[in-house]
C-alpha cells in the first residue's frame, strides 16, 4: 500500500512546560527519532503537522487555529495525496517501526483502541475521510473519540485493540515525569 505519512508536533506541550519534541531521547531529539520512524516505513511524502522550521521536512499548519490535533489531522488528510495517510504523535518515544509497519500491512484504515479509548495520533486514516472530517472541524467539534467511533461503527475504519505485550508502545510524554530514563 502507497501511503504519505505525518508527524502530529503542534502542540503547545503545556502540561511538559517545554517543548516535547525538543527532550533528547538516547541523545537524540525526540522529534528526531520519530521522524526517523516514519522513514523507516518509505512513505511517498512525510510532513509535519506543526510550525517547525528548521526540521527539512515540509510543515502543514492546522486546518483551524488552536483547535486541537483534531484540527492538525484534517489539515494532513487535505495534503494527503495517497489513498491512506499514516498519523504518528511526537511524544511517544516508545513507538516502534514494526508496530506501525503492522498497521499498515492491514491495508485499510486502522486506528488502534486502549481501555475503551481510540489512540488517533498513532493509526492508519483513508484519506476518503476528509469530506466528513472537515464537516465534523466546521460544526466545531473536535473530539476524535466522537469521530472516531462514528466511523469506526460504518466501517470507515477498524478499531483494534493494543495487545498487552504493545501497550508501553503508547506511553506518551504529557508530563516532564514521564520522560523515559
Amino acid at each position: 500500500m502507497k501511503f504519505d505519512a505525518v508527524l502530529m508536533a503542534g502542540g503547545r506541550s503545556s502540561r511538559f512546560g517545554r517543548d516535547k519534541a525538543l527532550v533528547e531521547i538516547e541523545g537524540v531529539p525526540l522529534w528526531r527519532r520519530q521522524l526517523s520512524l516514519l522513514r523507516a516505513l518509505e512513505p511517498e511524502r512525510l510532513f509535519v503537522s506543526g510550525v517547525r522550521p528548521g526540521w527539512g521536512v515540509e510543515m502543514v499548519e492546522d486546518a483551524e487555529p488552536r483547535c486541537g490535533p483534531f484540527s492538525g489531522f484534517v489539515a494532513a488528510l487535505r495534503r494527503c495525496e495517497e489513498t491512506h495517510l499514516l498519523m504518528l504523535a511526537v511524544d511517544l518515544p516508545k513507538m516502534s517501526v514494526g508496530y506501525l509497519q503492522a498497521l499498515l500491512d492491514r491495508g485499510r484504515g486502522v486506528v488502534p483502541m486502549r481501555s475503551g479509548l481510540f489512540e488517533p495520533l498513532v493509526a492508519v486514516y483513508p484519506r476518503a475521510m476528509l469530506p466528513a472530517a472537515e464537516r465534523w472541524l466546521r460544526a466545531g467539534d473536535e473530539s476524535f473519540q466522537v469521530f472516531l467511533r462514528d466511523a469506526a461503527r460504518n466501517a470507515v475504519i477498524d478499531a483494534v485493540k493494543v495487545d498487552l505485550e504493545d501497550a508501553h508502545l503508547f506511553t506518551n510524554m504529557n508530563r516532564p515525569e514521564s520522560q523515559p530514563a
